[in-house]
């Protein structure tokens, strides 16, 4: 076995620091190390673009996380040189505090990217006890040009599916065209070997974009499903085409005319035919390991859909609404899992929202309604990502939510929503290097929605004293909420920015004053309580933290039970 290998899922492995490459190397070219008597083997040929922190191998263009990629420039600055681990720790983590097996875990990842192997190295040898050398022939190349870079990906081809457009003569089933995209959209990440983008980003453009060569880019995906979607009574024609987005050929296309009730049937098509196209094969265990359960009747299905379209808009009446719709699905088909699950995320939606009144009580209400979801249907990823979530939102039981998420992770490798959540679960818990890695996947599944894992980011960095980091996550967010103020406002506290500290938090709690039902002033606890319900930290220390950075930049915290 290679002792080197990692077998954990690539979603939650690198943190990303600042990008920005030091002076020195513009590109290295690695070559396999050969001896001159014998024949030279066919090998592949990889770049390493340090100013936009690609590796370059083959067709595949595979963006590299900023630790590595320090990493990886250290290595290419010193080839054939022993250099031990903890050199590399001092080079890769300055001024931080890690162990010397994370060392070892990220020298794993680079021979991962490098295709290399720990027993037979071509590139990074392990001396043991002692560290590691580049034994591969580098070559800098200050003035060659660059191979040209093919389309952005990680190891696994990405798509996105657009909503379909609706072409109904009455032009009110927009709801059922979209919510046709996502499902299919689903069934596309189960399969391994694709990575999906997610719906809030894939969505964001409508059905026909302008530009669908800026919006590949801006998603980074290989290719893109798109669609129409047209009804007349209880008949359905769907059309679907695949399109490669290297040079816009359509690779596949498809009609469908069936009854409504058919509509699940030419889903999975949809999901089997795009996917065979683009990896060549069909992960059929891992398909029938995850089929999730369909509705019982087709009311139902419309019920949910209908439900969920509410519940994107989040406001207070669109959540009652969606929570009648899925009562009305379940007195139906009380044993239909998937209302049971979008109903407990009604109320993690008004636990997150601003005109809750009870925070605390829309948490239980979750944690029991996902509870139940998962006994209806064990193979519904979304109802354990909803019950992971309760349980550390209502109960603070971080194992229990750690064991969903693995469960939720299994069912959908491809689910945004997972890591994004899972990262906040991280940052709370205190595992600052795991809750950043796994919000930068996530914003790799939804590049153009970031803002929560932003802020999940944000918080664990701040978890682990590194503030400069932090802020620079938020910095990083277009149209920043108001909470987001309220994290601007404690890491510039933290940094010593008094002014920028003091703005920001006066505008949190200008907009604060308008907005929340629950507002402080009017909770026993004030705003210590505040902080402390919503973001229920695993260690007392660690919300002693954020409210000492609040403290700091302006607000009113009252001090701890028993304290002066």
């Amino acid at each position: 076995m290679d002792p080197d290998r990692d077998d954990r899922p690539i979603a939650c492995r690198d943190k990303l620091v600042d990008s920005r490459p030091e002076v020195g190397l513009d590109r290295v070219e690695f070559r396999w190390n050969f001896h001159p008597m014998e024949t030279a083997p066919q090998r592949p040929r990889a770049y390493l673009d340090l100013a936009t922190a690609h590796l370059l191998a083959g067709d595949a263009r595979i963006r590299l996380t900023p630790r590595l990629l320090s990493m990886l420039r250290y290595f290419a600055e010193n080839p054939g040189r022993l250099i031990s681990r903890q050199e590399l720790l001092d080079r890769v983590w300055p001024d931080t505090h890690v162990s010397e097996g994370l060392v070892k875990d990220y020298v794993r990842r680079l021979r991962d990217v490098l295709s290399d192997d720990a027993q037979e190295p071509r590139f990074i040898e392990t001396a043991r006890g002692l560290g590691y050398r580049l034994v591969g022939d580098i070559v800098v190349m200050k003035d060659g040009a660059a191979p040209a870079a093919p389309a952005l990906r990680d190891s696994l081809p990405a798509v996105a599916v657009l909503p379909f457009a609706d072409r109904s003569e009455t032009a009110d089933q927009a709801y059922l065209a979209a919510g046709v995209a996502e499902d299919i959209m689903a069934e596309l990440a189960r399969f391994r070997s694709l990575v999906v983008i997610a719906r809030d980003s894939s969505f964001l453009h409508g059905a026909e974009p302008p530009d669908m060569e800026s919006l590949a880019r801006a998603l980074q995906v290989d290719y893109l499903v798109m669609g129409t979607l047209r009804r007349a009574g209880e008949r359905v024609r769907i059309a679907a085409r695949l399109v490669a987005c290297r040079d816009g050929r359509c690779v596949w296309a498809e009609r469908y005319d069936s009854p409504l009730a058919d509509i699940f049937a030419v889903q999975d098509d949809v999901a089997r035919a795009v996917t065979a196209k683009i990896v060549g094969h069909i992960d059929e265990l891992g398909r029938q390991r995850a089929a999730r359960k369909r509705p019982e009747t087709l009311a139902v299905y419309e019920l949910l859909l209908l439900g969920n379209w509410h519940l994107r808009e989040g406001s207070e009446n669109d959540v009652a609404e969606a929570r009648r719709l899925f009562q009305r699905a379940i007195d139906l088909d009380p044993t239909n899992a998937r209302a049971h699950a979008e109903m407990a995320f009604s109320h993690l939606i008004e636990f997150w929202s601003d005109w809750t009144a009870d925070p605390a009580q829309a948490a239980r209400e979750a944690l029991s309604l996902a509870r139940m979801a998962t006994r209806l249907d064990d193979l519904d990823a979304r109802a354990h990502l909803y019950l992971a979530t309760a349980h550390y939102y209502a109960a603070s039981n971080f194992e229990a939510a750690s064991a969903e998420f693995d469960r939720a992770t299994e069912l959908n490798p491809n689910d945004y929503d997972v890591f994004c959540l899972r990262s906040w679960l991280l940052a709370l818990s205190g595992r600052a290097e795991e809750g950043i890695a796994c919000a930068e996947h996530a914003i790799r599944l939804s590049p153009l929605t970031t803002e929560d894992c932003r802020v999940a980011q944000s918080c664990a960095a701040y978890g682990a004293r590194r503030y400069g980091e932090a802020l620079a996550a938020l910095r990083s967010i277009p149209e920043p909420s108001n909470h987001v103020r309220a994290f601007l406002a404690v890491c510039h506290a933290q940094l010593g920015q008094h002014a920028e500290a003091e703005k920001a938090m006066a505008d949190f709690l200008a907009v604060a004053a308008e907005d929340l039902v629950d507002h402080p002033d009017r909770h026993p606890a004030g705003w210590r309580g505040y902080w402390a319900t919503r973001y229920p930290f695993k260690h007392a220390e660690d919300l002693e933290h954020l409210l000492d950075g609040l403290a700091k930049a302006g607000m009113p915290i009252a001090p701890p039970s028993g304290g002066t």
